[in-house]
């Protein structure tokens, strides 16, 4: 034994051990390990209501924003709508981390089919029982005199009434601004705002892989996808490489429906021509003026279109391309292929 730590400490945790039981620590000498439980409670997260109850090992590992704790859980089969002593859910917790993380997290637990439609009501909702039984209490506190008890009663009550009338909340609007809260309004409604979850990309294409957070775009694409087409296979990437053969189009509009300009490839395609490689458009997509998700778009190329890619981004995530705007105006942009991470 390295030592002991007094009541009211603050201690980093790191690690978890394989009956997740206890957590790492680190030390002067060096990593200690410290027991989160041992015959009544030793630690407690700051900052959540204390409770008898040992902690919930997912629910924790999604405050903390850590995928691979995350990951490790759900494939050890903890219910991934598992409540903590707030009745709060993992999906909810880790909603509420800002930028990639908490991002991170959400995708993995929607994939391991978490519920982002319950409410910290509907598990911990007063029974009538419950505060009729304190009213008992509190009157005969005041028929004996008690009026320290009563009023310990009445506070008690007070807490439970709020309880009673508190708005519903459900994981996306504990969120705030964050990725993951732009992830979880995007699969109620699609047009909803994506910065935050494009700034979320950009942060994880310039972390070392992990496959905790591998291809999540194309991952958060599928999440959306079953929600908009929950009986059709989702294009992984925005544009692959295809034959020279291209559909023949009808539509002659220069904007999309919202407001965003078509873009062309400044000419017919020629396969014997080509300087780069020819890419087929597998479903709408945005050009960018930069190679990232978060940058400035020039306008969007259309399902089925022909593109030449020109060359490629450092982490071959994007692709060059020309197009050709409404205005007849030559740009050079950057295009999502999708990535092998």
């Amino acid at each position: 034994m390295q030592g002991t730590r007094r009541k009211g400490q603050v201690l980093e945790l790191f690690d978890w051990d394989e009956h997740r039981q206890w957590r790492r620590i680190r030390t002067k000498l060096n990593n200690a390990w410290v027991a989160l439980d041992w015959e009544q409670p030793l630690l407690r997260p700051q900052g959540v209501p204390f409770s008898q109850i040992p902690l919930e090992p997912l629910c924790q590992a999604a405050r903390e924003g850590c995928a691979q704790d995350v990951h490790r859980f759900i494939a050890d089969g903890l219910d991934v709508d598992v409540r903590d002593v707030s009745g709060q859910t993992p999906l909810m917790l880790a909603a509420q981390k800002e930028g990639w993380r908490g991002l991170v997290c959400c995708v993995l637990l929607l994939e391991a089919n978490a519920d982002p439609n319950l409410s910290m009501e509907v598990e911990d909702a007063v029974s009538f029982d419950e505060i009729a039984q304190l009213e008992d209490e509190k009157r005969r506190a005041v028929e004996n005199e008690d009026f320290q008890r009563a009023h310990d009663i009445k506070e008690q009550l007070a807490k439970l009434n709020e309880r009673k009338t508190a708005e519903v909340k459900t994981a996306a609007s504990l969120a705030g601004d964050t990725a993951a809260s732009e992830l979880l309004n995007s699969l109620q409604n699609p047009e909803s705002g994506t910065t935050q979850l494009l700034i979320a990309f950009d942060e994880i294409a310039a972390l070392p892989e992990t496959p905790e957070a591998k291809s999540i775009p194309r991952r958060v694409q599928a999440l959306q996808a079953q929600v908009k087409h929950p009986a059709k296979a989702t294009p992984n990437v925005s544009v692959s490489q295809a034959p020279a053969a291209q559909p023949a189009r009808e539509d002659i509009t220069v904007e999309d429906e919202n407001g965003e300009p078509w873009l062309e490839s400044p000419h017919k395609v020629e396969p014997k021509l080509l300087q780069g490689v020819l890419f087929r458009v597998q479903q709408t997509a945005p050009v960018f003026e930069e190679p990232k998700m978060s940058a400035a778009k020039l306008g969007n190329v259309r399902q089925h279109q022909l593109l030449e890619v020109l060359g490629y981004n450092s982490t071959r995530c994007f692709g060059r391309v020309e197009v050709i705007t409404p205005e007849k105006v030559l740009e050079k942009g950057w295009v999502f292929l999708g990535c092998k991470r």
